[in-house]
């Protein structure tokens, strides 16, 4: 089967690309995924599962296929994902951190992904430039679409929270935690959690912090208060480092953290 050739326009296209996947022979692994994916499409029937559950995993297929197809032209560049509030406003110390870190980025070969919205994700964007961003966005019941990188061939749309974070850690090779709300702590300690279980691979997550914290918001240095709980411990709080300055930042092709302790046998990408 050639890549990029299918059509799919009428029922005797559709027909022969199932019969071509059904005709499974060798050792080729594309294929024999091709044809599991198109088994669990057959099962969903079999199995009558709700209506509901069909729109999920419609939507959630679809965005996962969408999203890999952006993304896949850019697997070779480095990139690092930026997670922080929206509600950062352009004249605050906090933009201008997260755009100067940008603009290293950019200079030091890589790509940010952001979650296309304002604040500190359009501040990320702001610095690498849009030809050197990713924009994933999510819609929510109450906010307006975002602007922006909205006309970009590298903006996704996600209706799901769980497919977005996917591709924040999946296609990074760092991360950069900024101040914000329970989005933003939450995508931070999803991706503690993931190196903490060996799910990812061992890469730098940094919390970028201004010399002297003047912000009301939840802090970036929850972890280490967590430690001093007695919550957390100390094994744990050292998967991730803190910075006031974007230089720091920059990744040098190696991780900056302790990587977990992976029991023998398991994958460190276990997706």
């Amino acid at each position: 089967m050639k890549r990029g050739a299918i059509k799919l326009d009428t029922i005797e296209d559709i027909l022969q690309q199932v019969n071509d996947i059904a005709d499974l022979e060798g050792r080729d692994l594309r294929q024999w995924l091709y044809r599991e994916i198109l088994l669990n499409a057959l099962k969903f029937k079999r199995d009558e599962l709700d209506i509901l559950d069909l729109k999920v995993i419609n939507r959630m297929v679809d965005e996962f296929r969408y999203a890999a197809r952006v993304f896949k032209p850019y697997r070779k560049t480095r990139k690092v994902s930026i997670f922080g509030s929206a509600r950062t406003p352009e004249d605050e110390p906090y933009y201008k951190l997260a755009s100067d870190l940008g603009s290293h980025m950019a200079d030091a070969g890589f790509m940010a992904i952001t979650g296309a919205a304002s604040g500190i994700m359009k501040a990320g964007i702001d610095g690498a430039g849009p030809e050197n961003s990713f924009g994933v966005s999510i819609l929510l019941p109450f906010e307006s679409p975002s602007v922006v990188m909205e006309d970009d061939p590298k903006s996704i749309t996600f209706r799901f929270f769980f497919t977005r974070k996917i591709f924040f850690v999946m296609e990074a090779d760092a991360c950069a935690l900024f101040p914000g709300g329970f989005r933003t702590q939450d995508e931070g300690f999803e991706v503690l959690t993931l190196l903490q279980t060996g799910k990812v691979q061992p890469m730098p997550l940094v919390l970028m912090e201004l010399p002297v914290t003047t912000t009301g918001r939840l802090g970036i240095g929850t972890c280490a208060t967590s430690c001093c709980l007695g919550i957390s411990s100390p094994r744990k709080t050292c998967l991730s480092i803190r910075s006031s300055t974007p230089r720091r930042k920059r990744p040098r092709g190696s991780s900056h953290i302790t990587p977990p302790t992976i029991p023998s046998g398991r994958s460190t990408a276990t997706w």
